[in-house]
C-alpha cells in the first residue's frame, strides 16, 4: 500500500525498526545495523512515483535479480556494497551509482553493508551525475573560499535531494524546510542547530527535522551534506 510523501517510523518487517528520531544526531548505521542471515529494509518515505528505503544485508546474503521502468540511485552508507548491473560495481562507504531503467541488477553483500535505495520517476540531474558511474557524492561539489555551494541531485515536485558544500565558518540563515527533511554530512564538520538547540554532525552522521521545524547550518570546518526534502 503506498502513502503520501513522508518521513515515518514505517513498519516493515518484524526484524526491523528503527530509531530515527527528529532531532538528534544518528547513523542510519547504527538505526539499522546487519543482522547475520537477513535482509532488512526500512521506507523512509514513499509516493506513487518515488521511494527512498534504507537496507541492511548481512554477508553472504542478496538481493535477487530486478529491473524497473525508473532509475535507481544506490547509496553506500557503510561498509562496501556490491551491484551487479550486469558487470559488479563496487560501492564504498559514501559512493553512489545511478542504474538506469530497465537495466537488470542484484545487490549482494561480501561483508555486511547499509545503502539507501532511491527511485524517482523523473528529476534525476544528470548534468552532475552519470549512469553506470561509481561515484563520491562528496566529489561532486567543489569548495569555494567564503561561499556555500549547492547542486541538486533529484528535483521533482514530490521530492528534492540536494549537495551542500561550506567553507569554514560559513553558515545559512535560519529556515525551515518545505516538508519533512533529513541532511547527511559527508565530510567536515558542522553544527546543526535545530529550534534553538546545537548539534555536532561528523562524516557519516544524519540529522532528521520536523515539518516546519527553524534550523540553521554552520560550518566548523569545511563541510559536505546531502539533504533530502519530502515536498508536502
Amino acid at each position: 500500500m503506498r502513502t503520501s510523501p513522508t518521513f515515518s517510523r514505517l513498519r516493515r518487517r518484524p526484524t526491523g525498526t528503527t530509531d530515527m528520531k527528529r532531532g538528534q544526531v544518528f547513523t542510519f548505521a547504527g538505526t539499522n545495523a546487519p543482522r547475520a542471515g537477513m535482509t532488512i529494509s526500512e521506507t523512509l518515505f514513499m509516493s506513487p512515483e518515488e521511494h527512498a528505503t534504507i537496507f541492511s544485508i548481512a554477508a553472504g546474503t542478496d538481493i535477487s535479480e530486478e529491473f524497473y521502468p525508473h532509475p535507481y540511485l544506490y547509496l553506500s552508507l557503510s561498509g562496501e556494497t556490491r551491484v551487479e548491473a550486469p558487470s559488479l560495481r563496487v560501492l564504498p562507504e559514501g559512493s553512489a551509482l545511478l542504474i538506469p531503467q530497465k537495466t537488470p541488477f542484484r545487490v549482494l553483500a561480501q561483508d555486511p553493508c547499509v545503502f539507501l535505495e532511491i527511485e524517482a520517476k523523473e528529476g534525476f540531474c544528470m548534468n552532475l551525475i552519470k549512469t553506470d558511474e561509481v561515484f563520491a557524492l562528496k566529489d561532486l561539489l567543489p569548495y569555494e573560499e567564503g561561499k556555500i555551494v549547492n547542486a541538486d541531485i533529484v528535483n521533482n515536485p514530490h521530492m528534492k535531494m540536494a549537495l551542500m558544500s561550506f567553507d569554514a565558518g560559513c553558515a545559512t540563515p535560519e529556515h525551515a524546510a518545505g516538508g519533512d527533511a533529513m541532511m547527511l554530512c559527508l565530510e567536515g564538520e558542522g553544527v546543526i542547530t535545530n529550534e534553538g538547540v546545537p548539534h555536532t554532525v561528523q562524516q557519516g552522521e544524519s540529522f532528521s527535522f520536523r515539518p516546519g521545524a527553524m534550523h540553521k547550518v554552520a560550518a566548523v570546518t569545511r563541510f559536505k551534506m546531502m539533504v533530502m526534502i519530502v515536498r508536502n
